[in-house]
């Protein structure tokens, strides 16, 4: 159960954070803003730095916007909203993709046009595969025989 007052926006913002820093992530604060540049444990992770955009008002703005929505009937909505935004962040900033890494660009919470707020992620572009030519590569149902 997660053990924080759900009414403080700086205190959600802050065991979102600490969720992150569990699994490894770094979070180092850009001047004058609210977001953060996002480092990893595991060397060559991010194939660019990650941008951790996280205005605490928004991000309890969207906590009790997906409570409602989707967590009404549990015993605690914002609470279950935090835990599934804490997997989605951590999916998003954990997952690799082949051997060019982790491609978020940036990540979290903004207004959209209509005034919800959302959870969002950017991503760069994923680089083409490698050629490998024609010829010793590749897979064979049968073994040779000789």
């Amino acid at each position: 159960m997660i053990d924080v007052d759900m009414s403080d926006p700086q205190a959600l913002r802050s065991e979102l954070l600490r969720f992150l820093e569990g699994d490894g992530f770094t979070f180092t604060a850009i001047e004058s803003t609210e977001s953060l540049e996002v480092g990893s444990d595991i060397e060559n992770h991010f194939r660019d730095t990650p941008v951790f955009d996280l205005p605490a008002d928004l991000l309890r703005e969207y906590l009790e916007l997906q409570g409602r929505r989707y967590y009404a009937h549990y015993p605690d909505p914002m609470a279950e909203a935090l835990s599934m935004t804490q997997i989605h962040a951590m999916g998003a900033l954990g997952s690799v993709s082949g051997d060019c890494g982790n491609l978020v660009r940036r990540l979290g919470f903004r207004r959209t046009e209509d005034g919800d707020v959302e959870f969002f992620v950017e991503k760069g572009p994923t680089p083409p595969p490698p050629d490998y030519g024609e010829g010793e590569f590749g897979w064979f149902a049968d073994p040779p025989t000789g």
